[in-house]
């Protein structure tokens, strides 16, 4: 009985991985298009049930970071959705702000002390995130990204900074070079 469950659950995880590897070289042949990236963004929605937070201030961050992408892959915002290699959907899971920054456990008593005498504001953003091969209809990439920043600032100006960041750990995540 033993052997049949560890064999289980190593197929299991040849099965998880086998199904990564498979998305991230749907990825890759897209990636190695010539020419830059086609991408329409099919729709953001939030559901944080958080006033600050603009779905479609979030979808003007998010096209932002996809046009200005400097190093790697380039994209462009596709005209419609007919035109586009690829298409993105994403919904606002969550939004927190906060005057004084959780403290984080570090592995030593001084990191611990370090970050609980250090006063910041805190703010963070989760979204989940669907890609899709216009061509196919296919899943390329489904996955829930978060996002924080550490810093002085004011809870108006936290906001348009952590679309921008959750915006650029998308791409990196989803676009990124697998390692």
């Amino acid at each position: 009985m033993k052997k049949i469950l560890i064999c289980a659950v190593a197929g299991c995880i040849i099965f998880t991985h086998a199904l990564a590897a498979a998305t991230q070289i749907d990825l890759g042949r897209l990636a190695k298009k010539k020419g830059p990236l086609a991408v329409w963004i099919v729709s953001v929605t939030n559901e944080a049930g958080k006033s600050e937070v603009s779905a479609d201030d979030f979808r003007k961050s998010l096209e932002d970071v996809i046009v200005k992408r400097g190093r790697g892959k380039s994209f462009l915002l596709s005209a419609s959705p007919e035109a586009s290699d690829v298409q993105i959907s994403a919904v606002i899971r969550g939004y927190e702000y906060s005057e004084k920054d959780p403290i984080t456990t570090f592995g030593s008593p001084s990191g611990l002390l370090l970050d609980a005498v250090t006063t910041e504001n805190y703010v963070a953003m989760k979204a989940e995130f669907i890609v899709k091969e216009t061509k196919t209809g296919k899943t390329l990439w489904d996955d829930s990204v978060t996002s924080f920043i550490k810093k002085m600032m004011t809870q108006q100006a936290s906001v348009p900074l952590i679309y921008n960041k959750l915006a650029r750990t998308f791409l990196w995540k989803c676009f990124g070079r697998p390692k």
